[in-house]
């Protein structure tokens, strides 16, 4: 199987907007967190950009949070913040700018949602 384009995915959730969707996956017997950002035209779906995050359930155990960024992108909804918190003492958090100072982006955590957080920060 070539981990590029594997044979199985599961998906795990989407985010549908205008310009396409945002789909969280896995592939089996891999421990990583699979982010792409898909749009749908005559012959299928198009990966626009995407990406992989290694060792997600062993960094989430030891840390007990887990995150990854996509930088703006031309043709996407990005830029994008997500992640997953197990640490229950956790509640909120924020993203704030190294250089400025300033808080960009606070978030909730939802308990409900198997992502526990996840926004959109542009």
């Amino acid at each position: 199987m070539n981990k590029t384009k594997p044979d199985k995915i599961f998906i795990l959730h989407e985010e549908k907007s205008a310009a396409g969707s945002i789909v969280f996956y896995n592939v089996p017997d891999y421990d990583g967190l699979s982010v792409a950002f898909v749009k749908i035209d005559f012959w299928g779906y198009k990966t626009v950009y995407s990406g992989v995050q290694g060792d997600f359930h062993l960094a989430l155990k030891k840390f007990g949070i887990n995150y990854n960024y996509f930088p703006k992108v031309k043709g996407t909804p990005f830029p994008i913040l997500y992640g997953a918190v197990e640490n229950n003492e956790i509640s909120d958090m924020k993203l704030v700018d190294s250089e400025t100072g300033k808080e960009m982006s606070r978030f909730e955590i939802d308990t409900r949602d198997s992502f526990r957080w996840k926004k959109v920060v542009g």
